[in-house]
């Protein structure tokens, strides 16, 4: 007997929000009520695009769902659309066929027509990598300690709360938004964040000096502030908390802030920032192209030398070409770096230490241009 043929990949109704969220349910053995929670800025119905969320279906029936994030992202002067991908779910029954395949395929075909051309997602490298998705990108995480931190003086003038809302919604929305890497929030949107189950969220102040932080367990997944004052809640908790131990995930970047955090912690490591997709690598670097000028200027890079990139799946391409305003075409310099899709996510966004190039000259210019400072923080993980 001949199956009947797929629904799909489409984008979803309106009319079949619920019976997404009982895939989901089943999928991921949550409860519905989980996802409104902790994701109610993705979830919810009010605020679904339903254009980009794709499914398959069969006889009526849901199967598998890949949802789309769009998300506007500033990278230290440059701004950047980044394709946020989450809600990956397949029906136990409709597992081993390719489906999630299918849907991944089309929201990188929605992406590049939607001129997104970067991607991320958090999660398994196994499953996501063959589809082009690959585990880059840099985040520093901090480990502290009340024996790290005992040289930071907490006095009386200091004080900690837990978040009320209202005000504390402005100044944390204030704090984050002069973060040079970040995502675009709109004031509901930070509103919803902070209201997440499974997070606390704690503000300190010391006379005009605010702090904040956002807690997963012992886990600093959003902070921000004076670096003192930062500096001081982390310490208060430690003492007055029962923590053993607080992880600060914090951007890849030289800052006041990290300096300071490097002083009050006994470790500290570079780890991946999730799953990274290069959906259209000349649009990319056009968006990168001021963090790009500013990195030939800083290297004293010669004018006229070009670049190629060219990756070997997707055939993108993409050329550099230094001046007193830095380039980007399509057209082949004599310069060519030839990498598969995985090896260009590595290459642009690090950590990894492979050195690639075909030559010294490849190779030192590349070393100066890339990684690219680029970070996604927690709250806004989908």
């Amino acid at each position: 007997m001949t199956e009947t043929a797929y629904d799909g990949p489409r984008s979803m109704f309106p009319e079949e929000y619920d019976e997404l969220m009982d895939l989901k349910e089943i999928a991921y053995g949550e409860t519905r009520q989980r996802f409104l929670n902790y994701f109610p800025h993705t979830s919810r119905r009010e605020n679904f695009i339903f254009d980009n969320h794709f499914i398959i279906k069969q006889n009526g029936r849901m199967l598998s769902h890949v949802g789309l994030i769009p998300m506007d992202a500033y990278a230290v002067g440059s701004k950047v659309k980044v394709g946020g991908i989450g809600g990956v779910a397949t029906h136990p029954d409709a597992r081993g066929k390719g489906l999630m395949g299918k849907l991944l395929d089309y929201s990188a075909k929605r992406m590049r027509e939607k001129e997104i051309p970067l991607s991320i997602l958090w999660g398994d490298t196994q499953r996501y990598r063959h589809f082009g998705w690959e585990t880059a990108g840099r985040q520093m995480v901090f480990h502290l300690s009340r024996r790290s931190t005992r040289g930071i003086n907490v006095d009386r003038e200091f004080t900690l709360r837990g978040y009320r809302g209202g005000e504390d919604l402005d100044r944390i929305a204030k704090i984050h938004d002069r973060e040079p890497l970040r995502c675009v929030r709109t004031l509901r949107d930070y509103e919803q964040m902070l209201k997440r189950t499974q997070i606390e969220v704690w503000l300190g102040n010391e006379g005009n000096s605010w702090a904040y932080a956002v807690f997963s367990g012992n886990e600093v997944i959003e902070f921000g502030g004076e670096p003192s004052t930062v500096a001081k809640l982390f310490t208060f908790m430690l003492y007055h908390y029962p923590l053993q131990i607080i992880k600060v995930h914090a951007p890849y970047r030289e800052s006041l802030m990290l300096h300071t955090l490097y002083e009050i912690s006994f470790f500290w490591e570079v780890v991946p920032l999730g799953m990274i997709k290069v959906v259209n690598l000349e649009k990319l670097l056009r968006c990168f192209q001021k963090q790009l000028q500013k990195k030939t200027e800083l290297f004293k890079i010669e004018r006229g030398m070009a670049i190629t990139l060219r990756t070997e799946q997707s055939q993108q391409q993409a050329t550099l070409t230094m001046g007193d305003r830095l380039k980007v075409t399509t057209e082949a310099s004599d310069e060519m770096v030839f990498l598969s899709d995985i090896e260009l996510a590595r290459l642009l966004f690090g950590p990894s230490a492979e050195n690639f190039g075909e030559n010294i000259v490849q190779k030192r210019l590349l070393n100066c241009l890339f990684p690219l400072d680029f970070y996604v923080w927690g709250l806004d993980v989908v």
